[in-house]
């Protein structure tokens, strides 16, 4: 192999490993291991962002990259949670019916998902928002969900609230609202130390995956907050 391309082993090499996680955690969830395959998928989740990380550094970006990162992302973050989810709901006698199609909907969004992300042009130097909720953060979501549900005493959901989440979470994934990145709440030095000790606060008070959990959603409402508040200066300053 030419010493040139030794350097894109590591990149695609963790997100490979993230793909083995992710067969790992379906194979786990059909045999109704749920706090396992969830596990994994957790695990993947930082996986992803090491891959980036790893293709950064090492100027190792490739176009056989982005695809692989997709194909792995479809299985492990889209497929994945959506028979988590089904496997979950189906156990505790939630009525098919709706589980089914709840399920299919969002393996849907989040093929959606991937293939607008691979067709957008580059971003731009300092142009760092996701068009949609990317695939990857609305897995974590119904993951960090999950496990504090099948692990923590109280959890957080009686079954029909993955309804709504997960529509929810299909719905951001689909849409053209401009997520920022998680570096654009530390962008000011005073609001990045408030969001710690409240960080910090509720790991103290809550459970962990409990408090992981409220960290998305919070995201999730400032993302849109910021959407409104776009929106409503433009109409202001037209």
């Amino acid at each position: 192999m030419n010493r040139a391309n030794i350097k894109y082993l590591v990149p695609n090499g963790i997100t490979f490993s993230s793909l083995v996680l992710g067969i790992g955690a379906i194979l786990a969830a059909a045999e109704e291991n749920l706090v396992f395959s969830a596990t994994l998928v957790f695990i993947s989740y930082w996986l992803d962002m090491l891959d980036g990380m790893a293709a950064r550094k090492l100027d190792a970006r490739s176009e056989f990259g982005l695809q692989l990162d997709s194909l792995v992302d479809m299985v492990t973050f889209g497929v994945t949670p959506a028979l988590l989810l089904f496997q979950y709901l189906r156990i505790n006698g939630a009525p098919l019916g709706w589980v089914t199609p709840l399920a299919i909907t969002y393996v849907l969004a989040g093929a959606f998902r991937l293939a607008r992300f691979n067709l957008l042009p580059p971003k731009r130097s300092g142009e760092k928002d996701s068009v949609g909720l990317a695939i990857t953060q609305s897995a974590g979501t119904l993951v960090l969900a999950l496990l504090a549900d099948l692990i923590e005493p109280r959890g957080l959901f009686p079954l029909w609230g993955y309804l709504p989440l997960m529509i929810g979470l299909a719905i951001l994934m689909v849409s053209t609202i401009r997520f920022p990145p998680i570096t654009w709440f530390f962008l000011s030095r005073r609001k990045g130390l408030v969001l710690l000790i409240i960080l910090f606060t509720l790991i103290l008070v809550l459970p962990t995956f409990s408090t992981w959990f409220l960290v998305y959603i919070f995201y999730l409402f400032v993302s849109l907050g910021r959407m409104v508040y776009r929106q409503m200066r433009v109409r202001l300053t037209a």
